[in-house]
């Protein structure tokens, strides 16, 4: 076998079978790697692994570092602790020294692990029985006695090792000497330290008398005893909860033999029943995913960053703040996988540990199982004390002074102190009331298997009473809340606490435990406005922000990518934003929209593929749009303020804001669920103003960014079914900060380039180059040829729209405001009957069949007409007309023809003869009255009305076009969102 030295990353280095090795040269390196001469250059090993197409890299998992694995000094501390629990063994069973507290006190513990087993045990009646059986070697529940022996005298070391790591770390952090005396008596030394009564004394319950409290080392230790301790020091958390939450079956390890024999026959539902304190790892309920250090970095991006982001739970304006100026966030973890859920916390925050901080998490975990229960959160406690001396050290502080000053921090927010209510001596442990939290990680994935719904609102009311009054509380569930069956109970929930933000992992393959839905909540804080003081809250509209991420998680460490993503997107983006979308490369995409509920149900839980929230859209919109304030700068309209630039300051001139603002944007607050824009000319300004008002309408000016901007494409985007559901989108949240949602507003992007369109192309999509660009342009088309005309332009704007959006989406606008206003004049004005239309003597459907009627003299003789004279005087008949107008009296229509002394006669009929004959009067002005009178020649009104009634079919042909061309507008604006 050849003696050569042999480096496993020779493998990356390929070498001929035919290459002879002794071409070696010694000063040749590959970072290390000795490399031959002839060879060509190898190339640089690509920065991720995960790249690499190598066979070696698929033996290795991407983004792990070996931090699972035991270091040097993590054996020395589990050394320790087989050592400290057989001496704590020992002491259990030698009891005489436990006082009656005490021993009451492990009595209670042993009903909590009896009843999570469950075990029936009748005989165990009081403490006095319990401790007699504890020194029976025949009692019959000896067995689960052992095992209950085993189970606290191993938490009772566990605890006592992570008050040994805060208490070294803090002797080393202030030069105190660390001698064996601090090991035996810990607690001797933090009184030396916080001196009781001092101003740097702190209450926190894991250094207190508790039930894990009781152990000391009492045995005979060797002389490296105080040098394997002090490794605790620098030992990771991974590392230290691993060491602490698992026990080997080591033959080394010197059990009593009774404690040998019942390891060896405890059986799997007994290791499931410890919770993992012993051999059957993988019986316990643990989850990879959780305690990921990137979920951890996610969960503290939403306990730290999200709420600053979207100006929610700011704890520092409430009444009784903090007097440590929001330096602590106290965070309660409750529900699942609590133990995964702390692993990921706290590599986490080791990971991101800065002394740029300026908040710390306290947190707190809680559980009522017997598998957790006080141990997690005394052992996380005790944790958290090393992490401050870590902190403080970082931070370059006083350890003493700054630990003390944050669990003050900590203890301070209790239910009464938020109120307000502070004990007269200030607060003690055994005086403080319940403590409330900033924020509350709830974790619901193991739901009932009957009514699930019920059972998330009942933990989130339960767990929001110890809610201070500006916090969050945050539900990760596999419920979807907003269900259409339950919109009741939602409603009834929306009473006390307001949905700030939600989540969707339900795309998120290979997540694991994470739940599928996280719900964002805060305390429902009763205000209402002035306006508001009798609208029913069941009415209202709640806005919140909606999250979504999806894709596949091959290897979870993938997960950092969503976390990343996430920090970016608070950090750069404003809260105001309507609509975001990223693709994650190799992984999926992240998506933000702003949402609201009405009624119990969100808005973008409607499936339509007409919603811009659709799969089909939310690519679309994100880069398709750009932002309001890319076209206009959007400025407040204050008139009492003086716009004065240099020279008009010196000639004391004022501007005026319509010479200040070409446009003016109004926003319609009436309808909060039905916002509306409005776009007018800025010397419109103050008849708007009297028109609407001010205590729902905001004024914004607007100057304009771009030269070829098509207004009138702009607000019928305003008007379009994809427009409207983006602004409400975008202006949800009521009536305040209006102006930063308006410049996040999205509007196409085609608005703001203008297409070079070949002119024969732009001829096919000119509408009117054989029709006249007015109202009655359209009027004179024959209904067939109207249609024929606007089904050629669709198909023509179908067909273009993608290439020349600009050009197609103007021309859309030009016809669909003519033929608004060809209706508006065949209406005949707000408030006339269908009788009273308006009628096109031009449209071939009028002229030619009015050509071949018969005609009669007006007067004397006219069956349908009956002629007053208003004179008396007969001079004024043979004056020249002045003018005429159509009038009613009663019921009766009439006539009236006036010179310019005034009224001469008045023709009574039926209207539609009155109508016609106006119209021939037209081009009568000048002529003599009565000459008009003698000579004028009208056919019968019953054959006129029903002429007249052929524009009924114009109308309906105008209002189909119409019709056409607005969904020819909405097609248009989501194809510009969502190419075909």
């Amino acid at each position: 076998m050849s003696q050569g030295s042999f480096r496993a990353s020779n493998w990356f280095l390929a070498r001929p079978e035919n290459e002879s090795p002794s071409n070696i040269s010694p000063d040749t390196y590959y970072g290390s790697i000795q490399r031959y001469q002839d060879m060509p250059e190898f190339p640089p090993l690509p920065s991720d692994i995960e790249q690499s197409t190598h066979a070696l890299a698929n033996f290795f998992t991407p983004g792990w570092k070996g931090d699972g694995l035991f270091s040097k000094r993590g054996v020395q501390i589990k050394k320790v602790l087989h050592q400290l629990w057989e001496d704590a063994h020992q002491q259990f069973k030698g009891h005489r020294h436990f006082n009656k507290s005490l021993k009451i006190s492990i009595f209670n513990y042993f009903f909590s692990y009896a009843n999570h087993i469950p075990l029936n045990c009748p005989e165990l009646s009081n403490s006095q029985i319990f401790w007699e059986h504890i020194d029976d070697k025949n009692s019959p529940y000896k067995k689960h006695l052992e095992t209950f022996i085993d189970i606290y005298t191993f938490r009772g070391v566990s605890v006592y090792l992570y008050k040994l790591k805060y208490i070294l770390g803090l002797a080393r952090a202030i030069n105190v000497p660390i001698t064996e005396t601090i090991l035996f008596n810990p607690n001797a030394f933090l009184s030396r330290i916080f001196p009781k009564g001092s101003s740097v004394e702190f209450f926190c319950e894991s250094l207190q008398s508790n039930q894990y409290s009781w152990y000391r080392p009492h045995g005979q230790f060797d002389g490296n005893f105080l040098q394997s301790c002090e490794a605790l020091i620098d030992i990771s958390i991974n590392e230290m909860m691993k060491i602490c939450t698992y026990r080997p079956r080591n033959p080394g390890f010197a059990l009593s033999p009774l404690s040998k024999k019942v390891a060896t026959k405890t059986g799997d539902h007994d290791i499931e029943i410890i919770g993992g304190l012993s051999e059957g790892m993988s019986s316990l309920k643990f989850s990879h995913s959780l305690s990921h250090k990137s979920f951890g970095l996610f969960l503290t991006d939403l306990i730290i960053n999200y709420p600053k982001w979207a100006e929610v739970g700011v704890s520092n304006g409430n009444v009784r703040a903090s007097r440590l100026k929001n330096e602590t966030l106290s965070v309660k973890f409750v529900g699942e996988f609590l133990f995964s859920l702390s692993q990921g916390h706290w590599l986490a925050q080791e990971a991101s540990l800065s002394p740029t901080w300026d908040s710390v998490i306290c947190p707190d975990f809680h559980s009522t199982e017997f598998s957790y229960g006080s141990f997690i959160k005394i052992c996380h406690e005790l944790h958290f004390l090393s992490f401050l001396v870590r902190l403080a050290c970082l931070k370059k502080l006083e350890p003493v002074q700054f630990v003390g000053r944050i669990m003050r921090g900590k203890y301070a927010k209790s239910r009464d102190l938020a109120l307000g209510q502070v004990p007269l001596l200030g607060p003690t442990l055994e005086s403080l009331p319940p403590l409330v939290y900033d924020r509350i990680i709830l974790n619901l994935t193991e739901l009932p298997k009957r009514n699930p719904h019920y059972h998330v609102i009942t933990q989130l009311q339960s767990q929001g009473q110890s809610l201070s009054p500006h916090g969050l509380i945050y539900v990760f569930t596999n419920q979807n809340l907003f269900v259409p069956s339950q919109s009741d109970k939602v409603e009834q929930l929306l009473n006390s606490y307001k949905l700030e933000g939600f989540f969707n992992f339900e795309g998120l393959k290979g997540k694991g435990e994470i739940a599928d839905f996280l719900y964002i909540f805060s305390r429902h804080l009763q205000v209402t406005s002035p306006g508001q003081n009798n609208e029913p809250l069941k009415a209202r509209k709640f806005p919140c922000f909606s999250f979504a991420v999806t894709g596949d998680l091959c290897q979870f460490h993938y997960f950092q990518k969503v976390t990343d993503e996430f920090r970016h997107f608070i950090k750069y983006r404003p809260n105001t934003l309507p609509l975001y979308q990223k693709e994650l490369p190799r992984f999926g995409q992240f998506e933000f929209h702003q949402d609201a509920i009405v009624d119990g149900k969100l808005l973008h839980s409607i499936t339509s593929p007409d919603n811009v929230t659709h799969p089909s859209f939310f690519k679309g919109l994100t880069q398709a749009s750009l932002s309001l304030e890319q076209i206009f700068q959007i400025e407040n309209i204050d008139e009492d303020a003086q716009h004065f630039s240099i020279t008009d300051h010196l000639l004391g001139m004022k501007i005026r804001p319509e010479q200040r603002y070409p446009f003016v944007l109004i926003v319609n607050l009436a309808n909060l669920e039905n916002i509306r824009l409005e776009i007018v000319k800025s010397d419109a300004l103050q008849a708007k103003k009297e028109l609407y008002g001010e205590a729902y309408f905001q004024y914004y000016g607007l100057i304009p960014k771009l030269v070829d901007l098509n207004l009138n494409v702009l607000k019928n985007y305003f008007e379009s079914e994809i427009g409207r559901q983006i602004i409400q989108f975008s202006l949800n949240g009521g009536a305040t900060r209006i102006k930063g949602k308006l410049k996040g507003l999205l509007v196409p992007k085609s608005l703001a380039t203008r297409d070079d369109i070949p002119c024969d192309l732009a001829q096919n999509l000119s509408f009117f180059k054989n029709v006249k660009k007015t109202a009655d342009g359209i009027l004179e088309l024959h209904p067939d040829q109207l249609r024929t005309q606007i089904d050629h332009f669709e198909q023509q704007c179908n067909s273009l729209l993608v290439r020349y959006p600009w050009n197609v989406l103007s021309s859309i606008s030009e016809v669909n405001f003519i033929l608004a206003d060809s209706y508006l004049a065949i209406q005949g004005g707000p408030g006339y009957e269908s009788e009273h239309k308006n009628v096109n003597y031009q449209n071939p459907l009028v002229l030619v069949p009015l050509l071949k009627l018969q005609t009669y003299p007006l007067y004397p003789k006219n069956p349908d007409i009956f002629v007053d004279f208003l004179t008396s005087s007969r001079d004024l008949i043979h004056y020249p007309m002045a003018g005429r107008s159509l009038g009613q009296e009663k019921d009766q229509h009439f006539l009236e023809i006036y010179s310019e002394n005034g009224p001469v006669l008045r023709c009574y009929g039926p209207l539609s003869l009155l109508k016609f004959i106006h119209f021939l009067l037209e081009r009568a002005i000048g002529l003599p009255i009565s000459n008009i009178l003698f000579n004028l020649e009208a056919p019968q009104a019953q054959e006129i009305e029903k002429i007249f009634n052929n524009m009924l079919r114009v109308e309906h042909e105008i209002a189909s076009s119409l019709t056409k061309i607005k969904g020819l507008l909405n097609t248009s604006f989501r194809r510009l969102f969502s190419p075909i």
